[in-house]
């Protein structure tokens, strides 16, 4: 190609590329005189913030993107056994219309839901029990004041476990699910009427020991004894009297001299010499072959060899050995009386009968 024809080619596709450009330049134009739309404001980042949940033992939740300005709903969280009480940031509750300013972990809190035993009867073909419900304390609850059902021809025996275990009042169960008791019954046995009591017939009795005697009295009868009005009866072999102590004998006489020695529990107390160059001496007494009395040394003597002659006594006193008073006393004087004869011992109320010679008393009889 010839130089001239590239000229003239590229002037034709300079002038084609105007001629497009003006035409685009005022159809441009036109447009944007006819069209009143305005135009979008170019988009400006906004601002946002992380909220973090701590549950407290709750489920877990994913964090929760806010943006400033824009409304948001923060999520209920569960756990077993409580009740959501809110959210809370630095002991402050907030809820979805709070306005956060950076990111933050709000804490969930919580109050312990009240347990409850719920209790289902069967009665077991007797009359209707409602359902009871009893609160639960540290995983259990006391059961109280329990229905008593009834039903015909049988006798509430008690309530029972499925495992046929009574449970009573008072009774602590865990809560772990509801209880259902079942009631137990026993046959009531046909009522054996007792016959009526004849009505017993009084009759007029006597404590043991008496005998009733015209109709309505009670009489005892003993046999009378003997007996002293004061001192002591004698038990002895000599004669059976009444004894009460007066003094030693005033005077003994013995036989054939000698001399007496009032000795106890003694009646031949003649027949002694005392040694008086060893009055108070017994070692010297004993090698003399005598014998102390009463810190005196005494020996006998051949020519002292019979009993006592006599004792003399005061006033009407007799003299009575020891062995006489069943020795039960010493010798002595002794005043001496006849033993009586009558019911002063044989019990108190007794009086002598002349006529039977015997001891009775009488009481009342009691109408039985």
């Amino acid at each position: 190609m010839d130089k001239k024809k590239k000229i003239i080619i590229i002037a034709s596709c300079i002038v084609a590329v105007i001629v497009i450009g003006l035409v685009v330049f005022f159809l441009t134009k036109d447009n944007k005189k006819n069209d009143d739309t305005p135009k979008p404001t170019p988009a400006v980042a906004k601002e946002s913030f992380t909220i973090s949940f701590d549950t407290d033992g709750g489920e877990k939740l994913e964090d929760l993107k806010v943006e400033k300005g824009k409304e948001f709903t923060l999520p209920t969280p569960t756990k077993k056994g409580y009740t959501f009480d809110g959210w809370y940031l630095d002991d402050k509750k907030v809820d979805n219309s709070y306005t956060f300013t950076k990111d933050v972990t709000l804490v969930a809190k919580w109050t312990e839901e009240t347990k409850t035993l719920k209790v289902v009867f069967d009665s077991n073909g007797g009359s209707k029990v409602k359902d009871m419900t009893f609160t639960c304390a540290d995983g259990a609850a006391t059961l109280k004041n329990l229905p008593t059902p009834t039903k015909d021809n049988y006798d509430f025996r008690a309530w029972e476990d499925k495992h046929g275990t009574p449970i009573l009042n008072g009774a602590s169960i865990t809560c772990d699910g509801d209880l259902k008791l079942f009631a137990a019954w026993d046959d009531i046995k046909p009522e054996t009427k007792p016959e009526p009591e004849k009505p017993k017939e009084k009759k007029w009795t006597c404590p043991d020991g008496y005998t009733l005697k015209n109709t309505n009295k009670c009489e005892s009868i003993k046999n009378p004894e003997y007996y002293c009005e004061e001192g002591k009866e004698s038990n002895g072999t000599g004669d059976k009297v009444c004894y009460k102590w007066r003094s030693a004998p005033t005077a003994t006489t013995c036989k054939n001299g000698g001399t007496y020695i009032e000795r106890e529990h003694a009646d031949n107390l003649c027949g002694y010499e005392e040694i008086t160059r060893l009055t108070g001496n017994v070692p010297g007494c004993q090698q003399e072959n005598g014998t102390m009395y009463s810190n005196h040394c005494y020996k006998r003597v051949e020519l002292a060899t019979e009993s006592i002659l006599n004792h003399t006594c005061p006033g009407t006193s007799a003299y009575r050995t020891s062995a006489q008073l069943g020795n039960t006393a010493n010798s002595g004087c002794y005043d001496l009386s006849q033993r009586t004869y009558g019911c002063k011992t044989v019990g108190e109320g007794y009086s002598y009968n002349y006529s039977t010679g015997k001891c009775v008393k009488t009481i009342d009889a009691e109408l039985k």
